[in-house]
């Protein structure tokens, strides 16, 4: 065959090839047209480790895609061979995104009133009116800390499980799943409902959570303080709250005055907030606030059983002994028998607190103060049962 004949075959396939490649192109084009770019995905959320925040998402501010004038018009310019449909079109989204999607339509972004929310976090309501989202001042980006989280919200079975019989008077509030945002961030998580038992109404007509804080009287607002058995009765269920973290493996870390809800007749607690709690080697979402009490043996960010169990003991020495919101832990002024208790009952107490104030890795376990509080308990009704006389617990 001649050479003239070779080039003018080679040219024909050169030329067959070049129509080819324009064809798949258009075809590859008008494919990418044709496809969702928001496919619903079913997520579930408590496989994920982040929680949510929604503004600043990246395509949030993005123009609309222009509409096709008609399926079969085929209208192109040579950018269009050369331009890959991502650079013009949405990605497909990930699971994360999804999520977050659907909990923006779950979340409410006016706050609950002032007076509902906590130190470091705003408490905003779910749509349904159902639950309340937590929401961090700052976005949690670090990973193991979101890594933190979700172990945290899978370990509130295990809780409740150690809670025994003693869950029907002790509301976990647990977190419920991470709240995220389309950049990986961890915004809070979402939790029950607060309910009106722990809710009071002031004499000036405005409402206040009944927290801690309010177990000692509010004598500007018109709340008295609770009598001495209600006390005896709250701190018991604080301990037995803490011990059932503890059992599960779960480091509170910040326990304060603003830390807990209570409600009356019946007696129940019921937990404000998880952002500084934390699986044992896991981080929380935050660190212990600096702002608030915190175990002086050990560093004011790292918490641990022991720290828990000082705070705790602090926290019953303000409610039974002291009755005021800034005492520090002085067993000389524990007098020898304490209201509605018995001098064996007292003095149990009495050296619970000596160990509490004593060197880190001294203090008592939650189980030791359950314990007591427990036997406390029987001395109490003794005491009742007798008239109000003081007689020795057996």
């Amino acid at each position: 065959m001649s050479a003239d004949r070779w080039m003018i075959l080679a040219g024909a396939l050169g030329g067959l090839l070049a129509v080819s490649g324009i064809v798949l192109l258009l075809w590859r084009r008008q494919r990418s047209r044709s496809r969702r770019h928001r496919p619903e995905v079913e997520v579930d959320p408590q496989r994920l480790d982040l929680p949510p925040v929604w503004e600043g998402a990246w395509w949030a501010d993005q123009p609309e895609r222009p509409p096709v004038n008609a399926p079969s018009e085929v209208a192109f310019t040579f950018a269009d061979l050369v331009r890959r449909p991502e650079e013009q079109y949405r990605p497909r989204m990930d699971p994360r995104q999804v999520l977050s999607m659907a909990q923006r339509e779950r979340y409410d972004e006016q706050p609950r009133p002032a007076w509902r929310q906590t130190g470091r976090t705003m408490v905003h309501p779910t749509r349904d009116g159902d639950g309340d989202v937590l929401v961090l001042a700052d976005p949690v980006r670090a990973g193991s800390r979101d890594r933190g989280l979700s172990r945290l919200v899978t370990r509130g079975a295990a809780v409740r499980d150690a809670l025994g019989s003693s869950a029907q008077r002790i509301e976990l509030a647990w977190p419920q799943e991470a709240f995220v945002d389309f950049e990986g961030a961890v915004l809070g998580y979402f939790m029950p409902r607060l309910d009106d038992r722990y809710v009071l109404t002031l004499d000036d007509g405005d409402r206040a959570v009944r927290t801690l804080g309010t177990a000692n009287g509010l004598p500007p607002a018109g709340v008295p303080p609770l009598d001495d058995p209600d006390a005896l009765e709250l701190v018991g269920l604080l301990a037995q709250w803490l011990r059932a973290l503890h059992m599960a493996g779960v480091v509170l870390g910040d326990l304060g005055w603003r830390s807990v809800a209570f409600a009356i007749t019946p007696m129940r607690i019921r937990p404000l907030d998880y952002d500084a709690a934390r699986v044992l080697g896991s981080a929380g979402l935050l660190d212990p606030d600096p702002e608030t009490e915190h175990d002086p043996e050990a560093l004011a960010w790292l918490s641990s059983f022991d720290s828990d169990s000082y705070l705790f003991a602090l926290l019953a020495y303000r409610l039974l002994v002291s009755r005021d919101h800034v005492s520090m832990i002085d067993v000389t002024k524990v007098p020898t028998q304490l209201p509605g208790l018995s001098k064996q009952a007292t003095s149990t107490l009495r050296r619970l607190w000596q160990h509490a104030s004593g060197p880190k890795c001294s203090r008592p376990t939650m189980e030791e103060w359950v314990e007591a509080l427990s036997s406390i308990s029987v001395g109490a009704a003794v005491v009742e049962a007798s008239g109000g006389a003081a007689v020795e617990a057996p």
